[in-house]
Order: C-alpha cells, then structure tokens, then sequence
C-alpha cells in the first residue's frame, strides 16, 4: 500500500504567524488588557516576563516536554502578580491571540494544496508544537481547520516534536501505519527527524529565519549546544523550497512512495 496520509505541521508550514510585529503587536493588546486591571506595566516590562517565564520552563523543554496551557499562564500571572484564575487565564490568551489577527495568513499555496490533496483522496492530519488552542484558532483564522482529520499539537500530549508521541497519536487517529503516511515540515529537527524516526516519509520545505518564532528564537540563544541539521536534506524524501513546488510535484505524479 502506497502513501494514504499526509501530515503537517502548522507555523513555517501552512501559517505564517507575522514574526516579531505580530509578538509586539500581541506583547501591546496584552499590555493594554493589564492596564485596564490596573496592572500597570510597560511593553518592555510584559516582554521581560514572557521571557523569564520561557527560560523557567525551558529545561523542560529542551527534553521536548510540553507546558500545559494553563500552566504556561500560571507563570505569567505570578510574575505579573494576578492571582491565580483559569477564567482569567482565558481572557488573558484572547488578547493575547489578537495581537496576530491580523498578521496570521497561510502560506502561500497551502489551501490549493490541501484542497487538491483531499480531492485526491487523501487523509490529511497536523502535528502541530505549541498551545492547542491557539494552534486551532491559527488554523480556523487562515480556513485550514476543515481540511483536517486529525489535528495533535504537543501541549494536549504532553511531548513536543521531535518525540515520537504527536506522531503516533496522530497516526493512531488517522488509522494508518507509519509506512503509509508522510510528513511535511519547516523545521529540520522537529519534522524531518522526529517523523523518520517512526518510519515515516518526509518532506522539508526549506523556510527562512523571518518564519521562526520569537520562542524558537529565546530558546535557540539560551542552549549550550545547537543541533547539527547541516544533514537533513540528506534525510528527507523530497526536499522544497515554497509549498507551492509540493503541488507541481503532486501534480506531476512525483509524491513520495
């Protein structure tokens, strides 16, 4: 049996997030909420606690563990110094969300692609890292959301890519065997590497710096030793450069098999 699903990740594959305008852009509506609590900070003083809060949990996840979402924002309201409050937490992560509203689109190419996977035939799922739902809000802000079967992300597993766990479950939904799905995927390790290490089949679409995000960034600038991707093109099945070359492929019969 050949390739009957196809997985995605979401941001740097299918969405494009807005990079560091939309963090600031989020960092101000989040600010603006606080102050009208009387919560009374600066943008630079809202940054630095998003950013002590990432350090905090960031051996956690350099072993590729997830934060719970309202875990993450127990950690911000302490150091913002709000009482604890899962009603509040929610508020808190809609301003949060609408600072990228407007910068959130997908990337060019994803709907015809997906669209013309699906006429096709083919099951279609995500494996998304990050907070559930904003990754689903990312996917119904861009019309994604309906193309999918089955939509895993890290925080509802508890492990992040490149863990074999998002992969399995996402399989396990999807009711197929690793030898019968691909993955495609920006990031080297995450993607590329977590999917082959389950036997999956891959494609790397080659993004650039401006498609990483700001946690990537922080995170990437605090490890003591960064990993060697200079191989992965070597790895994948199919290597591209924008979404749109998978389409030609698929259009001229060249998917993975």
């Amino acid at each position: 049996m050949g390739v009957e699903v196809i997985i995605f990740d979401v941001h740097g594959t299918l969405v494009e997030k807005g990079g560091v305008k939309a963090f600031r852009a989020a960092v101000k509506s989040v600010v603006s909420f606080l102050n009208s609590r009387d919560v009374h900070l600066t943008e630079e003083d809202y940054f630095s606690i998003w950013k002590n809060n990432l350090k905090c949990w960031s051996s956690y996840l350099y072993e590729n563990k997830e934060v719970d979402f309202y875990r993450w924002y127990e950690g911000i309201l302490y150091r913002v110094g709000i009482a604890y409050d899962k009603s509040l937490i929610d508020l808190f992560n809609n301003y949060w969300m609408e600072g990228f509203k407007n910068f959130t689109k997908p990337i060019q190419g994803a709907g015809k692609l997906l669209s013309e996977l699906k006429r096709q035939g083919y099951k279609l799922g995500v494996v998304s890292n990050g907070l559930a739902r904003n990754n689903v809000l990312d996917l119904q802000r861009t019309g994604l959301e309906s193309y999918f079967s089955s939509i895993v992300i890290s925080s509802d597993v508890g492990y992040r890519k490149p863990e074999s766990a998002p992969f399995l479950k996402a399989l396990a939904e999807l009711e197929t065997n690793p030898q019968n799905a691909v993955m495609v995927g920006d990031s080297m390790k995450e993607d590329i590497c977590g999917a082959k290490k389950v036997g999956m089949r891959t494609v790397w679409v080659r993004g650039s710096d401006g498609l990483r995000t700001v946690t990537d960034k922080v995170l990437d600038s605090d490890a003591a030793v960064q990993p060697d991707e200079t191989d992965v093109a070597d790895v994948a099945d199919v290597v591209v450069d924008q979404l749109e070359e998978l389409y030609l492929l698929l259009s001229a019969g060249r998917w993975p098999s």
